[in-house]
């Protein structure tokens, strides 16, 4: 509740859950960052989220991904930092707390990883319409 009324207050978009070391996930999405053109995200400790799932299949052909425990020193050095929800679908973040990541613009692997996210999804629901 303490984080919810903070997060209002400074208006932000979510709360990740860390250790003093090492980050693990937001209240309701899943993080993935990308750190030297390799996308990198959690494996144990987090909830396997299903729009996390779904953006890792796609990614594959975009960038390399490590599965691995993520310290809170990468999560600020970031290229780039995202976040994936079944609401949030596949969002750039652009800034932590007072700090912008890496320039303070969504990065090119974002972009891409966005735009192909949005493609499998679409693709996935009209298969899904033709079975019916």
């Amino acid at each position: 509740m303490k984080l919810a009324k903070r997060m209002r207050a400074e208006g932000a978009t979510e709360v990740i859950y860390h250790d003093g070391e090492t980050v693990y996930e937001g209240g309701r999405s899943s993080l993935l960052i990308v750190q030297q053109g390799t996308l990198v995200t959690a494996q144990a400790g987090v909830l396997p989220g299903i729009t996390r799932k779904h953006l890792l299949e796609v990614a594959r052909s975009i960038l390399p991904i490590q599965e691995r425990p993520i310290t809170l020193s990468e999560l600020y050095s970031a290229d780039e930092v995202l976040l994936t929800g079944a609401t949030r679908q596949v969002m750039p973040i652009t800034q932590i707390e007072d700090k912008m990541v890496a320039d303070g613009k969504v990065g090119p692997y974002s972009q891409q990883l966005m735009k192909a996210f949005q493609e499998h999804l679409e693709a996935y629901l009209n298969r899904r319409a033709v079975l019916r």
